[in-house]
């Protein structure tokens, strides 16, 4: 049977950034016993290309890995699912002119992010004129009402001082 170290196996990933993910599946595979490997004296440095570049190296121990068919299965479906989808080229006026992005696209997308905004601005009028105009009336309601309360209440303290 045919063994490899892991800095091997580590620099066939696609996503070299993803690596210390990959030791953890890789550790959690071993303990489950779905790969068989093996501790080595010595460490190895874990590739970590990150997206600002700055994370300082990082070491674990050397491990030896034998290559079965069970292992390749498992490393192509870890490996495919550590690949991430492809990123999205920033918006910039370069992207559009070389045809990295759709202007037209972006045009839909931005007529449709103002429309939503002015709907939701003419409903709030609304929503709030309305409520204007409930207030408004129940306040007139009140006040007849109010009025008609007092008078009631303020006629027995009127006889009663006449007395």
């Amino acid at each position: 049977m045919p063994y490899q170290t892991l800095d091997l196996v580590l620099n066939n990933l696609n996503d070299k950034g993803r690596s210390a993910k990959f030791m953890k599946l890789l550790h959690s595979a071993v303990r489950e016993g779905r790969v068989d490997a093996a501790y080595l004296p010595g460490r190895v440095e874990i590739p970590a290309t990150t997206r600002s570049n700055s994370a300082a190296p990082r070491t674990s121990r050397n491990m030896i890995i034998e290559i079965t068919p069970a292992f390749d299965a498992w490393f192509a479906e870890v490996n495919a699912e550590l690949t991430g989808p492809e990123r999205k080229p920033a918006v910039t006026l370069e992207a559009f002119e070389s045809g990295e992005l759709s202007f037209e696209q972006y045009v839909q997308e931005t007529r449709r992010l103002l429309n939503s905004k002015y709907e939701r601005g003419q409903q709030l009028g609304r929503s709030t004129k309305a409520a204007r105009e409930a207030k408004t009336r129940s306040a007139k309601g009140a006040g007849a009402r109010s009025k008609k309360a007092a008078s009631a209440t303020s006629k027995p303290a009127a006889s009663a001082r006449s007395r």
